[in-house]
């Protein structure tokens, strides 16, 4: 049984129904038509030949994203001129102690008591991918950009492209360097970068975007500065931070009430209101009891800032970003960097609809191998929605695989008078909603198989 087969069986369970190696091996397989479709038989979903195939494919994994960017260049005629950087991380279940990347390190997903790992994307503002990277999951954001960045422009060649990256990823060297390529680049900045330009932003006139966002923009040393604020997002960070305030009054409130003989018990329950009260914490002063002191309301007061309040949410709202591209204004730059979220979303899709986690292998070419599965189906699912785009606009490519996998395939035994049985492979009749799809799409059902004849037995 070819490995190439297997590795359509993994990558199109992982689009439509993820499971494990072991659920496609007991369950899967056999509710499905993949036999018919792939032409194979049983050995296809052998356990062990699951498992081993994830040992064969990561070496053609770079040969793979060079494919597929031609072929998505002559299918829709994308261009590589914008490309988005960006990660994410994905946890394990067990200890992975034979694991070198598995390492603890800052969850995106909240699961800071599992071992992870972070996976690095480039993809288009389309959302197709270029390539990804595996990293350790203790690894710092801001160590990635240049190995990446060198390999996209050795592997593609080098082009005249702009990368657009959140604010945590880029540092001073590396755009330096990105300078240095001619790499045009858009990126966020911290916000506290702001202080440097506070005075001269006061004399530059706002734009308006649309009827929530407005920005205003400044040269300087060679590069583009843009102070945008968004209505929408500052009372959406408002909203979050009066919350996370009174959570926190509140829980101080109790921690106060209550009699504490021990100190170090009194300070991992404030250390906890104040993790999930996050950068909030600074608009409160405490005074805390005395080392060797009971916890009394009279040795521990707090008291809310105002002044710090009113300087924190001056801010909310409000994106700073830079970029050394030229001859485009501060509207113009908004628009674009607002299509990182097509990199957030593609993110989404690897953890909700392909379910990349939690990750169950333990040995890291598994693990990787894993996620290139993961990818694969990605670059399927991210492709049938480009097509729907063109034929099909306002479908989504889950809702055209949910409504495709009604076509039913059946087994039908009729026994004869002399002793055989008739078998007949057939799939239920499409209904319109499918001709439709299957038109637009330019797709067609293969033929129904011919009849098999059985003596004196019914196979199985």
């Amino acid at each position: 049984m070819p490995f190439s087969k297997v590795l359509q069986l993994l990558t199109i369970n992982r689009l439509i129904k993820p499971g494990s190696e072991f659920y496609v091996h007991r369950h899967w397989f056999d509710q499905t038509a993949m036999d018919v479709l792939l032409d194979c038989d049983y050995l296809v979903a052998e356990k062990n030949r699951l498992y081993r195939c994830l040992d064969y494919i990561l070496p053609y994994k770079d040969e793979l994203c060079k494919y597929l960017k031609a072929k998505w260049e002559t299918m829709f005629d994308l261009k590589y001129d914008v490309l988005l950087y960006d990660l994410t991380s994905t946890y394990f279940e067990g200890l992975c102690e034979s694991n070198p990347k598995a390492k603890f390190g800052h969850s995106k997903d909240r699961r800071s008591d599992c071992r992870q790992i972070l996976i690095a994307l480039v993809v288009t503002p389309d959302g197709f991918p270029i390539n990804y990277e595996v990293l350790a999951g203790n690894t710092s954001e801001k160590t990635t950009l240049v190995d990446l960045l060198t390999k996209i422009e050795t592997q593609y060649g080098t082009a005249r492209r702009t990368w657009l990256m959140d604010r945590g990823i880029p540092t001073e060297q590396s755009l330096a360097l990105m300078r240095e390529m001619d790499i045009e680049y858009l990126v966020g900045t911290p916000r506290k970068l702001l202080d440097k330009f506070q005075e001269s932003l006061l004399d530059v006139e706002w734009k308006q975007v649309n009827d929530s966002v407005r920005v205003k923009y400044l040269d300087d040393q060679g590069e583009t500065y843009v102070l945008a604020s968004s209505k929408s997002r500052m009372i959406k960070e408002r909203a979050m931070r009066k919350r996370k305030i009174r959570n926190y009054l509140d829980g101080l409130k109790k921690l106060q009430g209550k009699y504490y003989r021990d100190r170090d018990r009194f300070l991992k329950r404030l250390g906890v209101l104040q993790h999930n009260a996050g950068s909030s914490k600074k608009c409160v002063d405490l005074i805390l009891p005395p080392e060797g002191e009971k916890v009394s309301e009279d040795n521990f007061k707090f008291d809310f800032n105002k002044a710090i309040y009113k300087a924190m949410i001056y801010r909310d709202g409000t994106y700073f970003l830079r970029t050394n591209q030229k001859e485009k204004h501060g509207v113009e730059l908004w628009q674009q960097y607002m299509l990182q979220v097509n990199v957030e979303q593609a993110f989404k899709e690897f953890k909700s609809d392909l379910a990349i986690r939690p990750i169950h292998h333990q040995l890291e070419e598994r693990v990787e191998a894993h996620v290139f599965i993961a990818f694969m189906s990605y670059c399927l699912q991210v492709t049938l929605r480009q097509k729907l785009r063109y034929s099909a606009p306002g479908l989504t490519s889950r809702a055209v695989l949910e409504t495709l996998s009604k076509i039913k395939m059946i087994d039908v035994h009729i026994p004869t008078a002399d002793g055989r049985t008739i078998h007949l492979q057939r799939y239920t009749q499409p209904e319109m909603e499918h001709k439709i799809l299957l038109d637009k799409l330019k797709l067609t059902l293969p033929k129904q198989s011919p009849p098999k004849i059985y003596k004196d037995q019914i196979e199985k």
